[in-house]
């Protein structure tokens, strides 16, 4: 089986995939979760599923090679399940948030499929700290930009607690034509203000959507709010050049009559 693979992978090269974002789900503790990985029916031979935790490197999951399926050691229990394309985690935990996605083919290509970030929400972890998003929406013309905030703040605010060391920040959007993960931010050294901000230019409308901040800290991810980024239509921004002429012509005429009549009553 090993040198079988081992001559699939070197007589036919992975093919190049354009490359994608990051999807996000969110699940609740104790939920169940299903993994989707597109393929068609000649591919349906050759499957494995990986895990990769924030900061850690990847992990197996399973493989499935034509009908025998193998799971590893840690996954290899009644909560995983795997199909022909998917993959199933129940009564999930904190420690199944990660980035899962599937590397499939057959014996002529292969490829990987784009990942989901999975984020469990567990509201009993949620007591120190709470994260704050602004503004929660904006409405820019196309090629403006837009800067988005994100705090991490303490939920009381008399108990002195300041902002805890080695977290990062990550960036992810929903809606919009490549929702996703976007940007990944690490804390620099010293920094105690616990405010994030990105810089975002919306080209067009590929561009909008809701934005969210997540801040990885102490094993939890704790979610933003979201801001809803829109674009301004040309439509509109004719209309109001247009109502502008009209006000500037109308401005004109008056002045002209104006002077024409202070003229005539003069003379």
């Amino acid at each position: 089986l090993i040198l079988y693979l081992f001559h699939l992978l070197v007589s036919h090269p992975i093919e190049a995939a354009e490359v994608q974002q990051v999807s996000l789900m969110e699940a609740e503790l104790g939920g169940n979760v299903t993994f989707q990985c597109p393929v068609s029916e000649k591919e349906k031979n050759i499957l494995y599923w990986y895990k990769q935790p924030l900061g850690c490197t990847i992990q197996t999951v399973a493989t499935r090679f034509f009908t025998k399926q193998t799971f590893r050691p840690q996954f290899n229990n009644s909560r995983f399940r795997v199909t022909q394309d998917s993959l199933t985690i129940m009564n999930i935990s904190k420690e199944d948030e990660a980035t899962y996605f599937c590397f499939t083919g057959s014996q002529f290509s292969h490829r990987f499929v784009d990942g989901t970030f999975l984020a469990v929400k567990d509201g009993s972890l949620q007591k120190s700290f709470h994260v704050e998003q602004s503004p929660e929406a904006e409405s820019v013309l196309p090629g403006d930009s837009v800067t988005l905030q994100c705090s991490l703040v303490s939920r009381d605010k008399e108990d002195g607690v300041q902002c805890p060391h080695g977290h990062r920040v990550f960036w992810f959007r929903s809606g919009g034509s490549h929702p996703g993960l976007m940007y990944t931010q690490d804390t620099q050294p010293g920094n105690t203000s616990c405010v994030y901000r990105l810089a975002k230019r919306i080209r067009n409308s590929s561009d909008v959507g809701t934005y969210r901040c997540a801040v990885a800290s102490c094993g939890q991810i704790l979610f933003g709010g979201g801001t809803k980024v829109d674009t301004m239509t040309v439509k509109v921004t004719l209309n109001v050049a247009a109502v502008l002429i009209y006000v500037i012509k109308t401005t004109l005429i008056i002045i002209i009559i104006t002077l024409t009549t202070v003229y005539y009553v003069s003379h």
